[in-house]
């Protein structure tokens, strides 16, 4: 049999929802957030069909890497992240256990650095280039990016969402009671929040966004923020089943816009500092989880690679 994670969660009595709060209205200020909402098509650029078949101006979109296979549900390519070499990394697999390093070339035909004993979803590097990554609903993985190895598994219930502070030992930790803090210098978890979250992502001034789970009947999951004490304020409905989240790396040209995607596969903007958001692209199968470069590009996984 194949192990894809755990069974589906059950919600336990005492967790706290996300408060509602009216945010001062501003006008969005990003030029390129600001360009896409002329509603304009872009290119859909390479050789390969990227996935989508829609994206709005200025943005392109093309296919990177392919090769990985796909599990149940066309589920293809789950986590992506930026390696500190400039490798891509990325799981995915038949069985969602197999990690992958590209060269920022990309690949036609990828083959899997390792295939591990469990399913690996979500992955970040921490602020001193160790991999870590989610499990959905079992350890806490740390993994040695050169080998793929496992190199160390903590806690249990470690449902999806992960996100790296870049400025302290820090891993903010979806799981079944809600949000955890995870110290990478001790190796201990303490508690953080009672919000349950699908995706997890810190922006430039160090504040943790998150994507509400299980949100309206699977209907609508709203992307969430919390405060230094872990409470969860709503900012944005996006009126889709919401999946994870991303900020574009701060002095690119995506810097203060976050990127989100769906269930469906469609590919949302938001502009961060007005909140109002965009449906940048449309077409794939199935969404997943994305990572920004330092070269202003978004790496986001799909159903085809």
């Amino acid at each position: 049999s194949m192990n894809l994670g755990a069974p589906p969660l059950l919600v336990p009595f005492d967790l706290l929802p996300p408060v509602e709060v009216e945010g001062p209205e501003i006008p969005p200020v990003n030029r390129l957030f600001i360009q896409a909402l002329a509603g304009i098509p872009g290119l859909l650029t390479g050789a390969q069909n990227p996935g989508f078949n829609r994206v709005l101006e200025p943005f392109a979109i093309s296919s990177f890497a392919r090769g990985m296979g796909t599990s149940g549900a066309g589920v293809g390519v789950v986590g992506i992240a930026m390696g500190p070499d400039g490798h891509v990394f990325a799981t995915g697999g038949p069985g969602r256990n197999q990690l992958f390093k590209l060269d920022l070339g990309g690949n036609t035909d990828a083959e899997a650095l390792v295939t591990l004993d469990t399913p690996i979803y979500a992955i970040v590097f921490d602020r001193d280039g160790t991999l870590w990554a989610t499990s959905g609903g079992g350890a806490l993985l740390e993994i040695d990016a050169e080998t793929g190895t496992i190199l160390g598994r903590y806690g249990i219930g470690v449902t999806l969402g992960l996100a790296a502070d870049p400025n302290s030992p820090v891993l903010f930790v979806a799981t079944t009671e809600g949000v955890l803090r995870f110290n990478t210098d001790s190796r201990q978890f303490t508690s953080y929040s009672q919000t349950l979250v699908e995706g997890l992502a810190v922006d430039d001034s160090g504040n943790l966004w998150g994507i509400e789970w299980p949100g309206d009947d699977g209907a609508s999951r709203r992307l969430i923020t919390f405060d230094a004490k872990g409470r969860a304020s709503v900012v944005a409905d996006l009126d889709a089943q919401a999946l994870a989240l991303t900020f574009g790396q701060s002095g690119t040209r995506l810097s203060g816009l976050l990127f989100v995607s769906t269930a469906s596969g469609d590919l949302y903007m938001v502009d961060a500092v007005s909140n109002e958001s965009v449906l940048l692209a449309q077409g794939d199968n199935r969404g997943a989880f994305m990572a920004a470069g330092e070269d202003g590009r978004l790496y986001l996984g799909g159903s085809q690679g």
